[in-house]
């Protein structure tokens, strides 16, 4: 699995590769994870998609600190698979357990991305 950005950000990691082309498992997939990092308190997270996939929801909320609407998220490098710090989302909406970001990335205007590795 090799992480797959744009200019924005975080586009999604590959699932499967050939010489010709890549089969991407986009963030906002209810079926993808993210680690990721709030740059405000260096708290830890992991978002998923939804399943109408426009937003990102929190999976998990380590020492269950929540973020504050406007954090913004990158990722935490902990997965071996992103790189740490590339954008991820900004959070829009916080509740009792619970916290909704948008992406960063126009999963609608999509032309070009880059396949990258982590270190």
């Amino acid at each position: 699995d090799l992480a797959v950005i744009n200019e924005k950000g975080l586009v999604g990691k590959t699932v499967t590769s050939s010489n010709q082309n890549s089969k991407v498992l986009l963030i906002n997939d209810q079926t993808s994870s993210v680690p990721v990092k709030n740059l405000s308190d260096k708290s830890y997270s992991i978002v998923r998609g939804t399943a109408n996939g426009k937003y990102l929801i929190s999976a998990f909320i380590k020492d269950e600190t929540l973020p504050k609407v406007g954090d913004l998220l990158v990722t935490s490098g902990n997965a071996k698979i992103f790189p740490r710090d590339i954008l991820v989302g900004k959070v829009i909406l916080v509740q009792d357990d619970y916290y909704l970001a948008l992406t960063y990335v126009d999963f609608n205007n999509l032309d070009y991305v880059q396949v990258i590795k982590s270190k």
